[in-house]
């Protein structure tokens, strides 16, 4: 499943930061074949919409019960200029389960003012984090990871802004984790994934991955991959560098990570030296890994396919073209359906 926005026939890309439409296709993760359109911003609750130029907007997240989509934006009308700072508009999760019935009853007024919405997550649908970055410096203490319940209106909830400018969430097992390209992260700058524990409801303080060193991370998954090791002990992050591609981290014995492989869309399959990832997504099939990522190109970006094959211990290049986002419309995030 993949976000598409855009103007969908348009005939030209999107003024920048302007609100687009915004769809989720649903595609065969092994063959690519289409399987349905469910259309996010035509909904009867709300017109969710989604920043044109902003790639970091439109991270995708399936709920850590597997039977979820969780998809942030605004509620804002299409062409609505530079949706991220426009006076009044209030922020929207959508919630996409198995079915593709959406429901965008949480709307959220108080937190991402004048900046990006980015990320949403849950265990089951009835709680999100959420991620994205505030405006001046005043609403910085509004962004950060927050969280609220489904179906409310107005206020969230703060849980950690040390680092204002987040990415993405996930929920692995239970444990709740978070991306940042932020140059000010408490540790002295680094881009990094760090966990808030164990689904956290007030205040938390983040832990850094060990060994987890990146330049600027968005889109990524947390599996448990190795029995010897206690919970999860894989990250498959998209770093949006030039030569980042989705790189694999491992955890060791000791308790530090490692980079084990970087899946790189690269020259293969129609990529060039510089194509690189901007959402990624991973899960266990069998013995293998099936890691899926976004494409970096402005326009007709690609979902390509890569298969960690019982755990890859070098860089891999051999991607494979899913799909194509058709005319001036272009691909976000991207998640295994829920089921």
């Amino acid at each position: 499943m993949v976000l598409r926005v855009g103007i969908d026939g348009g005939t030209a890309a999107p003024a920048s930061g302007a609100a687009v439409a915004a769809f989720l296709d649903e595609h065969d993760a092994t063959t690519g074949n289409f399987v349905r359109t469910i259309t996010l911003t035509s909904t009867a609750n709300t017109p969710l919409t989604i920043s044109g130029s902003a790639t970091s907007d439109g991270a995708l997240s399936r709920s850590g019960n597997g039977q979820y989509v969780t998809v942030a934006g605004y509620l804002a009308a299409i062409g609505t200029a530079s949706v991220n700072s426009a006076a009044g508009v209030a922020r929207c999760v959508a919630r996409v389960d198995a079915a593709g019935a959406v429901d965008t009853t949480t709307v959220i007024n108080d937190a991402y003012r004048g900046n990006n919405f980015r990320g949403a997550t849950t265990q089951d649908g009835t709680v999100y984090w959420l991620a994205g970055a505030g405006g001046t410096a005043a609403e910085a203490q509004d962004a950060g990871v927050r969280t609220v319940t489904h179906g409310s209106s107005g206020a969230s909830t703060f849980i950690f802004n040390e680092v204002a400018n987040t990415r993405a969430v996930q929920v692995s097992n239970g444990v709740l984790y978070v991306s940042t390209g932020s140059g000010g992260s408490p540790d002295g700058g680094a881009s990094r994934v760090f966990s808030l524990g164990a689904l956290p409801m007030a205040p938390a303080t983040q832990t850094f991955l060990p060994g987890v060193n990146l330049t600027n991370p968005q889109g990524f998954a947390v599996l448990d991959l190795n029995t010897a090791v206690a919970g999860n002990d894989a990250l498959y992050v998209a770093d949006t560098d030039s030569s980042g591609g989705v790189k694999k981290y491992v955890l060791g014995a000791g308790g530090t990570w490692s980079l084990a492989a970087r899946f790189l869309p690269g020259l293969a399959d129609g990529g060039t030296s510089t194509t690189t990832c901007i959402q990624a997504t991973a899960q266990r099939v069998g013995n293998d890994v099936i890691v899926l990522c976004t494409t970096n190109e402005t326009n007709n970006n690609r979902v390509v396919r890569f298969t960690d094959v019982g755990g890859a211990a070098s860089d891999v290049d051999a991607g494979v073209t899913l799909i194509t986002a058709p005319g001036f419309m272009r691909y976000r995030g991207v998640a295994f359906s829920p089921q």
